[in-house]
């Protein structure tokens, strides 16, 4: 997807604090894989990969819940043996050789140095996060545990932007198709290979279709629609839902986590305007003006044609931010300024502010810090 597209306007939406769009009582699924000590969630997940090649899990961003999950899909003991490669939206092209060294090769790579892969990408501060190294770090332990030729490699899916190369608007835009890279990039060295891959992207990047609605603007292809376009049928696509008692009650999920595969379920039949959120409208042109629509009230395709399967991971979900004395280290905060002005003239908004305003808070918080007892 080019510029902002579909993925960046509807990423998080699944993981929004919104209420969600009133509609019929829900039927119960009739393919739930439910988490349990004899059929843990996490192998219901890896379970998939004995049937298709890929499956795309969209991530919540920053969302503590899903990383949780992800660990426990890292520690289960069939993790290396159904997964060769775990291809991540996080991770920056331009470092690949820097991924393999430390997760494949061992090699012992100072934090300075590793912080590179998730911090040299297209985007802006998101996975600065500690989820994300948490995430990677997991991996690398292990890996550690077995030989290498078992080791899970980790490929980097954003775009190979070299930053200390880009000085403006025209430099960034050369790297703006994430998804057509993201999708390239999993052809080349997962489905190419004949090797098998967990992707972890934001949600929007694997809802296979959009609204319906003939208002709804006209959006560059998402990693799905590229991998369902060029070889269909080797991607399995699951996304997380929305931590909102409305949405269990409307969705007839119990308490337990579970894996809604949705198939030619009675859910699987119904819309996917049931789980969109009441408060996100995006701007449409109807009968030739500009008007602001709500997002659930367009017209939606049935759920299984957005998404293969549902992820419920129960209620109460955090958001983990990155800590504001981050931006205080003068060389990140330098680059980041310079960066700053790039994204603006790219995008709008002022992402100068942004940062500021993250830089205000570690000074705020440093300041108020206790003074050391003289001994």
């Amino acid at each position: 997807m080019k510029g902002l597209g579909f993925a960046a306007m509807v990423c998080g939406w699944l993981a929004s604090g919104c209420a969600m769009a009133p509609s019929p009582a829900a039927t119960p699924p009739a393919q739930v894989r439910e988490s349990s000590k004899e059929a843990p969630l996490a192998s219901a997940v890896l379970d998939l990969l004995e049937e298709y090649p890929v499956v795309g899990l969209g991530e919540e961003h920053r969302g503590r819940q899903f990383h949780d999950f992800f660990l426990e899909l890292v520690a289960h003991p069939r993790f290396a043996e159904r997964v060769d490669d775990v291809v991540i939206e996080y991770g920056g092209g331009p470092h690949q050789g820097l991924a393999d060294r430390y997760f494949l090769e061992l090699e012992a790579i100072p934090d300075a140095e590793l912080s590179r892969i998730w911090r040299d990408t297209t985007q802006w501060l998101v996975w600065d996060s500690p989820l994300y190294e948490r995430d990677l770090k997991a991996i690398r332990r292990l890996n550690e545990t077995l030989p290498r030729a078992e080791r899970v490699r980790v490929v980097l899916g954003d775009p190979p932007i070299p930053w200390s190369e880009v000085r403006n608007a025209r430099d960034y835009k050369a790297y703006e198709d994430r998804d057509g890279f993201f999708a390239e990039t999993t052809r080349h060295e997962v489905l190419a290979k004949g090797r098998r891959g967990l992707l972890v992207a934001g949600s929007a990047h694997f809802m296979e279709k959009g609204p319906r609605d003939p208002a709804f603007p006209k959006m560059e292809p998402n990693t799905a629609e590229h991998l369902n376009g060029t070889q269909p049928g080797t991607l399995f696509t699951v996304l997380v839902l929305p931590a909102r008692e409305a949405v269990q009650k409307e969705l007839g999920l119990g308490e337990a986590s579970s894996l809604i595969v949705l198939g030619q379920t009675d859910l699987g039949a119904r819309s996917y305007a049931v789980i969109m959120p009441r408060a996100v409208s995006i701007q449409v042109v109807e009968n030739g003006e500009k008007v602001m629509k709500p997002l659930w009230r367009m017209s939606w395709p049935p759920m299984r044609d957005v998404v293969d399967g549902l992820l419920w991971l129960g209620m109460g979900r955090d958001r983990v931010d990155p800590p504001a004395e981050l931006y205080l280290e003068p060389a990140y905060q330098h680059e980041l300024r310079r960066r700053a002005a790039i994204l603006s003239e790219v995008n709008g908004g002022d992402y100068a502010q942004d940062l500021q305003s993250l830089i205000d808070e570690a000074r705020a918080a440093k300041s108020q810090e206790a003074p050391l007892p003289e001994g």
